[in-house]
């Protein structure tokens, strides 16, 4: 492994943080979701070493095996949705080759992710001067399907806003263009939900779970309450029964001692 460029760092403690930052990244071999979380926020509390933070995650990519590059893609994405600058400006630089270099060595599943990741950073005022070139770039080059979608101008963005934003992956109904299977589509203006819209919505769905959950446990505990109490009666009523029965008995033998008494008494007469 090539040894990291600590140009303009302090000795000693810089050092350390290199070393312990590594150590975590060497632990992201697949889309581990609390490895990512860790990196990110290790990010987040150094951003003095934001450089080297951004250096050695881009140098990482070129490393590791093409079937590990797409979770180092999903940590560059969770680091600047979630913290902003200047993570977006310093990856930003060279957000092209580093995601053509993935793209590159990826199959028909793994593009399909980095066209959903790609569509994300569209509405999230991240990378907005690169994305066109980028399309450009992978539609020239790579792949002839790509569509090459129109940049938002720069007045509109805000970038950095330090919104918790939803980690790609997790986008199951972001449909994908058929130009990015099958040449000849275009996919270019797409309209998509902004990141508030849809962290609304999301938020929307989760109460409308919340609320059906505890609607179950209701009934469930209604249920409960009324077999409960329905038992309660059978034990209520059963000694009754019992107790009814033998007095009936009893009542019976009776009468019956009556009956043969009766015969006896008019034989002596």
């Amino acid at each position: 492994m090539s040894t990291v460029t600590m140009q303009g760092l302090p000795g000693g403690p810089a050092e350390n943080f290199v070393k312990e930052y590594l150590a975590h990244l060497h632990k992201l071999v697949g889309n581990d979701k609390l490895v990512i979380n860790t990196l990110t926020e290790l990010a987040h509390v150094n951003k003095a070493h934001a450089r080297t933070i951004v250096h050695l995650i881009e140098r990482r990519i070129k490393e590791v095996e093409k079937e590990r590059h797409l979770p180092h893609i999903y940590l560059i994405d969770s680091i600047c949705k979630n913290h902003g600058e200047p993570y977006i400006e310093l990856f930003e630089r060279n957000i092209i080759p580093t995601f053509c270099h993935i793209f590159k060595y990826a199959d028909e599943k793994i593009r399909a992710s980095l066209y959903k990741l790609r569509s994300t950073w569209s509405t999230s005022n991240m990378f907005e001067r690169k994305l066109t070139d980028l399309d450009r770039t992978i539609n020239s080059n790579l792949d002839p399907a790509w569509p090459i979608r129109k940049s938002v101008p720069e007045s509109v963005q805000q970038r950095g806003s330090g919104k918790i934003l939803i980690n790609p992956a997790k986008l199951k109904n972001v449909s994908i263009p058929k130009a990015v299977m099958n040449p000849g589509s275009n996919a270019e203006g797409r309209d998509a939900l902004s990141p508030d819209k849809e962290t609304e919505r999301l938020k929307n769905e989760v109460l409308m779970k919340e609320k059906e959950l505890l609607e179950l446990k209701r009934k469930e505990l209604e249920l409960e309450l009324a077999t409960e109490k329905a038992k309660q009666k059978i034990r209520e009523k059963t000694p009754t029964a019992s107790t009814n029965s033998s007095s009936k008995s009893s009542g019976s033998s009776s009468k019956s001692s009556d009956s043969k008494s009766a015969p006896q008494h008019d034989n002596q007469k």
